[in-house]
């Protein structure tokens, strides 16, 4: 064997990112907070750049004390053996005076006036959790439901909700059965605010019925059964089917509006990011329309006395490069808020006509969705379009959502459709919560159900899909349901 060395050559294709691209690609895929943090960086380093209310501008003066600034700068680099450029030293120029101002909240002549001041961003209250646990120690428990409810307490989530089943809170805290569960819930969902430890937004409103109305054992049952046709203010269907008088319905109905189905969100302790969302879906007649959302993002241009600055006569060759480099980067920069803004309203466009129904009908009418569909509509790369709902959220009359939960994987029915998988859940959810609780419905029954309204799939993605939403099975079920008449 023999080894020769040799020289070849070959041609090949390849992309080369530059600094612009890089930057592009960035912004695209920030978050709303995110993109103001990075546009406020920008103008920290590009002076062309400012805010559009900007109430105070540079004055003549002002501009020529920076670029002798400038100048000096340069002369130190040199000085420093033709090291690099640096980047402006903005703090030095706000402590020599170039950029101050007797206005109240602006700095560095660019108005700061929203922002609150640094204190408001903390909180010395304790959290949800916290909260919870100090109250549920005062209650007199066995040591089984003690050790169950300190699990179940960290195990809530924002809302209040318990983030895990009955089951595998009895498999990961020793020396606890499902009585100790049960009996812990008892505890904790009379505890401030109400209705917390419930597995589902349901079942807290049927707590707080239950411990607020004691006396009427029928609105339990109400909830549980027609919740949506309250939504609607169908008070007829309900008298109907329940056999009342729609101003007893009604009555109900309001009594329901006093409640509160997200209790954990109502306590001041846990704080939650604020969320701004980039664009929002909105109805505006018959038409479903899609509108970019700038609320709370920095307006900013070109500052105008640096243009004004480049077409003077007098001005030396190095300040007009100085100032040229700098007004290519400002519009770039711009453009790419541009092009980002444009993305995401027409990626935003085609998941709305691709899930239309679901803004019409409901969760129940989603359907499967992925990045190539998107990327068919757009012609944009599947990648531009991960990164342009990558922690983005839109807001629609259904409420703030992130874009991602709209892209549903798909699950193939018994002749080949596909299904989306939250609108199966969806479904077995309403099975559930109207099934009769002496004979719940089992996966079988759950299967014929769904073929009747023209899903065919099989009996175990049933079963998967119930075991995801932590749904138990029928014998448990009835199980539940007998332990609640009893109490």
């Amino acid at each position: 064997m023999s080894m020769n060395l040799s020289l070849n050559l070959s041609q090949q294709q390849k992309m080369v990112m530059t600094m612009q691209m890089h930057q592009a690609f960035q912004l695209l895929q920030v978050t709303g907070q995110e993109l103001e943090d990075a546009l406020l960086e920008e103008m920290r380093e590009n002076p062309l750049l400012e805010l559009e209310d900007v109430e105070r501008s540079l004055t003549d003066a002002e501009l020529e004390q920076l670029i002798q600034y400038r100048d000096q700068q340069a002369e130190q680099l040199e000085d420093n053996n033709g090291a690099e450029t640096g980047e402006i030293d903005w703090d030095a120029l706000i402590e020599s005076g170039v950029f101050t101002s007797d206005n109240k909240g602006v700095v560095g002549g660019y108005a700061f006036r929203d922002m609150p001041p640094p204190e408001e961003n903390y909180s010395g209250n304790s959290t949800l959790y916290e909260h919870l646990l100090e109250q549920f120690r005062l209650e007199i428990s066995t040591d089984g439901e003690r050790r169950a409810g300190e699990f179940i307490l960290a195990s809530l989530d924002h809302n209040g909700f318990l983030d895990t089943t009955y089951d595998e809170v009895t498999l990961f805290t020793d020396d606890v059965d499902m009585d100790d569960v049960e009996g812990a819930i008892l505890i904790i969902r009379e505890l401030e605010p109400l209705g917390c430890g419930a597995r589902d937004m349901i079942e807290s409103l049927v707590f707080q019925a239950e411990i607020l109305h004691p006396e009427d054992p029928f609105f339990p049952d109400l909830i549980r059964n027609h919740l949506d046709a309250f939504y609607q203010k169908e008070y007829d269907k309900i008298a109907k089917i329940e056999d009342m008088h729609p101003e007893d319905v009604e009555e109900y109905h309001l009594m329901l509006l006093k409640f509160d189905p997200r209790p954990g969100n109502a306590f001041g302790g846990n704080v939650q990011p604020s969320i701004t969302p980039d664009v929002q879906i909105l109805k505006v007649g018959d038409e479903w329309t899609v509108v970019s959302n700038d609320d709370g993002v920095p307006k900013v241009r070109l500052n105008q006395k640096f243009l004004k600055m480049m077409r003077q006569q007098d001005l030396s060759k190095e300040d007009k490069q100085f100032v040229e480099e700098y007004r290519k980067k400002a519009e770039f920069f711009l453009h790419s808020l541009q092009r980002r803004e444009q993305t995401i309203t027409r990626v935003t466009r085609s998941i709305l006509s691709r899930q239309l129904e679901y803004f019409e009908f409901g969760e129940e009418y989603l359907r499967p969705l992925n990045l190539s569909h998107v990327a068919e509509d757009t012609g944009l790369h599947e990648s531009t379009v991960s990164r342009s709902t990558a922690n983005k959220y839109v807001e629609t009359p259904n409420g703030v959502l992130e874009l991602k939960w709209l892209f549903c994987s798909g699950v193939k029915g018994t002749y080949g459709e596909e299904y989306a998988a939250q609108a199966i859940q969806c479904k077995i959810r309403r099975f559930v919560n109207q099934e009769n609780r002496l004979k719940p419905y089992s996966d079988q029954a759950m299967q014929n159900m769904l073929a009747e309204e023209g899903v065919q799939i099989a009996r175990r993605t049933i079963t998967k899909y119930r075991e995801a939403i932590g749904i138990g099975s029928s014998r448990d079920r009835k199980r539940t349901y007998a332990n609640q008449s009893l109490d």
